[in-house]
């Protein structure tokens, strides 16, 4: 048979602003899908250690404590780059020329702290619920809605070169059937629809296992979880 695919929409950061799709219950719909390996935008060598190439989205921590925890497989679809350092460089010199006295160093903070402080409570902070479910029926799209053309192109190369690294990585591992695919919130869709058109894997929606019972979201409101979601009130 077909290995099964299920892509599992993540926040990144906002995770921890958005307290109706928390780590817990990113963390409750992975038990849920109960798969047997896990696939996301890392290192799989650094993964295999413990220690993601990327540490700062929360979904990489939620991902590698259950992948521990289940003793499953966990992937990633980057390469540590030949010219690492030289990309780090280039980004700090970058960086640094935006910011070259103090008065450019804070109002390129005020603009971006301005912005994702109306995201927050604009997406997040109003009475209706945005959980997964909400957010995987129509909460993506309407949040996709609002990026640029030029933002939304730029997602869907990087959605359809993810989706080819996750078929590659599926492919050599021919001894895991049931995949929970990671992926950012933006992209997800792309992905999903890319991997629907191969036919040697099999896309299972991940509404299909909404909603998430409440008992199992209780369950992993433990220390770690409630500590990321402490971190973003």
């Amino acid at each position: 048979s077909r290995p099964a695919i299920i892509v599992i929409p993540t926040l990144g950061n906002d995770h921890q602003f958005n307290l109706d799709y928390t780590v817990a219950h990113l963390a409750a719909l992975l038990d849920v899908v109960s798969p047997d390996a896990v696939v996301l935008n890392d290192a799989t060598p650094w993964l295999a250690r413990g220690c993601p190439l990327s540490a700062l989205s929360p979904e990489t921590h939620v991902a590698l404590a259950f992948a521990s925890e289940h003793h499953i497989g966990i992937f990633g679809t980057r390469d540590w780059p030949a010219d690492a350092y030289e990309q780090s460089v280039r980004s700090v010199r970058a960086e640094n020329a935006k910011v070259r006295d103090t008065a450019s160093a804070y109002a390129l903070a005020r603009t971006t702290l301005d912005a994702k402080v109306a995201f927050i409570a604009r997406e997040y902070s109003g009475a209706e619920p945005r959980g997964i479910e909400q957010l995987v029926a129509d909460g993506f799209e309407r949040m996709r809605s609002t990026l640029t053309a030029t933002q939304r192109t730029a997602l869907a190369n990087q959605a359809a070169r993810f989706a080819d690294s996750v078929a590659v990585v599926v492919s050599k591992n021919p001894a895991q059937r049931r995949w929970a695919v990671l992926s950012g919130w933006a992209q997800a869709r792309i992905v999903v629809e890319n991997l629907r058109a191969r036919p040697q894997l099999r896309v299972v929606p991940v509404d299909s296992f909404l909603p998430l019972p409440t008992e199992t979201v209780e369950k992993q409101l433990d220390y770690r979880h409630l500590s990321w979601i402490l971190s973003g009130v």
